[in-house]
């Protein structure tokens, strides 16, 4: 399975994305997050924090504390009950996407999904 996501983050990309192997990341405080927010703020460019961090993430995947490689559990446990009630093959958008585990998860439930992140970083390594 494989589905197209897009970054909408300067020098915008698409890139195809395989559902990864599960994966916890050990959860991190905002000592990390706070200063980048405060910089990217105080730039002028307020997202570009996230940008950041997943880039630093390339190489310290603990980074991004809330990314633990697997599909939301609100999302899993809602699904069957919220699909009787759409059509078959719905159009799902998910937004901040970040690694896609949410997008590749609604794609293998046959639902045409479109994903995006600000970061191009993570949707790179998506």
């Amino acid at each position: 399975m494989s589905i197209g996501l897009t970054s909408t983050g300067p020098g915008s990309q698409v890139c195809t994305l395989e559902r990864p192997g599960a994966r916890r990341c050990p959860v991190l405080t905002e000592s990390k997050t706070r200063p980048l927010r405060e910089q990217a703020a105080a730039a002028g460019a307020p997202n570009r924090w996230c940008e950041d961090l997943y880039r630093e993430a390339a190489s310290a995947p603990e980074l991004v504390f809330w990314a633990d490689r697997v599909p939301n559990p609100n999302l899993t446990a809602r699904w069957e009950a919220w699909s009787r009630d759409l059509p078959a093959h719905p159009e799902v958008l998910v937004t901040g996407a970040g690694y896609g585990d949410d997008a590749a998860w609604l794609a293998d439930r046959d639902a045409r999904v479109t994903a995006f992140d600000v970061s191009p970083s993570a949707v790179a390594a998506a």
